[in-house]
């Protein structure tokens, strides 16, 4: 019962008299409903936006400043253990480098991505191969969207530079926060695996030439998301062009824009005799 109907019913009790009913039943009148349930869908817009303004710290140096301390810190241990993504991409032999890396980099710009860092590394043990096996390592450490989206566009992104998708090529994984600092050492340079040393020798060598950093990263806090370029395949001047549209099987066809227009509307004033 909600607070309305529950004064309405014990203003019926402690009044006898019937005028002031609202009706012969005592029933509470639809108003009374239709207060209630504004109250609450107004209660429900003012928590989302104080959760907004919560999250934007718009509470500081207010007298609100204990609640937004108090948020603060439940969002700082709610992060800290919140999992990295973990992602090693592995092209084809025939892939383009140069076009690899400005997708790779892309990753970057992308809304959901707050802080990241990425390698670019080569499978060559001597000079003749230096280049071979290129692939990249990417740490994704802070993010805003659900690891399963992150997986799907990364797949959707890369399966161009290595054909079949599975986890030899495209490997995304969520890890514990734990072991951060155990991957950032490994991507950039600290491998104790057997053979590791000698290809890191070549990475140097390798990335020198391509003018490679040994690493990149990129962080919300302290840099500025670039716009990508990258078009992503399609063609200058493709698509349906603007007035026209596809048919069932795929011809243009040209929109009768005369179609959507109001005709001007007369109305004739008759005459009209009733009979009985």
């Amino acid at each position: 019962m909600n607070p309305y109907t529950k004064k309405y019913l014990e203003f019926l009790e402690t009044n006898d008299d019937p005028d002031v009913r609202f009706t012969e039943k005592h029933k509470p009148p639809m108003f009374l409903y239709k207060i209630w349930a504004l109250e609450e869908i107004n209660k429900k817009n003012i928590l989302f936006n104080m959760k907004d303004a919560l999250d934007n710290n718009e509470f500081n140096e207010t007298e609100f400043q204990v609640f937004q301390d108090v948020h603060n810190e439940k969002l700082k241990r709610k992060e800290d253990k919140k999992p990295f993504v973990f992602i090693t991409i592995n092209p084809k032999p025939d892939a383009d480098f140069n076009d690899f890396k400005t997708n790779i980099e892309d990753i970057a710009t992308w809304s959901w991505v707050d802080k990241c860092y990425w390698v670019f590394e080569q499978r060559g043990s001597i000079e003749d191969e230096m280049g071979r096996g290129f692939h990249s390592h990417i740490i994704i450490e802070k993010y805003n969207i659900a690891v399963n989206k992150i997986k799907s566009q990364i797949k959707n992104k890369f399966k161009k530079f290595v054909g079949i998708c599975n986890d030899n090529t495209i490997n995304v994984q969520k890890k514990q926060r734990d072991w951060l600092e155990d991957k950032l050492e490994y991507i950039m340079g600290k491998k104790y695996d057997e053979g590791k040393p000698v290809k890191q020798e070549i990475d140097i060598i390798w990335r020198k030439k391509l003018s490679l950093k040994p690493y990149y990263t990129f962080d919300t806090l302290t840099d500025k998301k670039r716009v990508s370029n990258n078009k992503g395949g399609r063609r200058e001047g493709s698509g349906v062009k603007k007035g026209t549209k596809r048919g069932k099987y795929g011809e243009k066809k040209i929109i009768n824009t005369n179609e959507n227009k109001i005709s001007e509307i007369t109305f004739e004033k008759k005459k009209k005799t009733l009979t009985f």
